[in-house]
């Protein structure tokens, strides 16, 4: 009985303790849903397939780049002028 009065604050200590765990485990703590396997994985990739018998069906009329209008077409691009380059490594310190 001397042994408890003596550690009276420690034992209140460990009471607050133990009611602060189950207080978080019954009320603050996340509820956890298990999402079945069989439904989750159910459509995956159906796009990808989709997508891939679409890219099937696809055909290219090659009349087309025989026609006046394709054979018409200009090109009107620039070339690009080479440029000179940098410093060898530009993350170096700077004057080395």
């Amino acid at each position: 009985m001397k042994a408890i009065q003596n550690n009276k604050g420690l034992i209140i200590a460990i009471v607050i303790f133990i009611i602060a765990i189950l207080a978080y485990n019954f009320f603050l703590k996340p509820t956890q849903t298990t999402i079945n396997q069989g439904l989750a994985t159910e459509g995956v990739g159906n796009d990808v397939v989709a997508l891939y018998k679409s890219l099937q069906s696809a055909t290219l009329d090659q009349s087309l780049f025989s026609s006046q209008i394709y054979r018409g077409l200009m090109d009107f691009s620039a070339a690009i002028p080479t440029q000179p380059t940098g410093r060898q490594n530009p993350f170096d310190i700077i004057g080395q």
